[in-house]
């Protein structure tokens, strides 16, 4: 499997085969993609970022999963995509209104698959450690790991 990323920054991860960045056209980055896999936070930089275009500039046979955040997707333009073929389907585990309207065009759309906002879940093995590592730092004064960074909104 080949892999590529797209971030606010150069990538520099081993499993990553070609980086871009949001300085780079983003429909050059969708052009080839089997599966776009959205992870992108909630910020300025990203609402509707997945747009007509990029669907436009995607393979029919693309499909798209969604775990990050739902601002991301422009709805209308991902609605009209898998209905003409632009892209094969999308997974969605995120959505700008949660929880997801009973009328939302969403539940119809044939190719078009909702998850149960569970793609992040949080086990308490995993997250435990993490928490008492934490607590160790802050009552020592050290600087917390893992902090929002409220100015990247991320």
């Amino acid at each position: 499997m080949k892999t590529k990323g797209y971030a606010r920054n150069p990538i520099t991860c081993k499993y990553i085969d070609e980086g871009y960045t949001q300085t780079d056209d983003i429909t050059a980055f969708v052009r080839d993609l089997d599966y776009l896999v959205s992870t992108l936070p909630d910020t300025p930089a990203t609402s509707g970022l997945l747009n007509r275009l990029v669907f436009s500039a995607m393979k029919p046979a693309s499909v798209l999963i969604n775990v990050g955040r739902g601002n991301v997707l422009d709805e209308t333009a991902l609605v009209d995509a898998v209905c003409n073929g632009k892209i094969a389907g999308a997974v969605l585990d995120v959505f700008k209104t949660e929880p997801l309207p009973i009328d939302h065009p969403f539940w119809t759309t044939k190719g078009i698959l909702i998850t149960a906002h569970t793609a992040a879940l949080s086990i308490l093995v995993d997250i435990a450690p993490i928490f008492m590592e934490n607590f160790k730092r802050f009552q020592k004064g050290v600087p917390l790991k893992y902090c929002v960074d409220f100015n990247k909104g991320y």
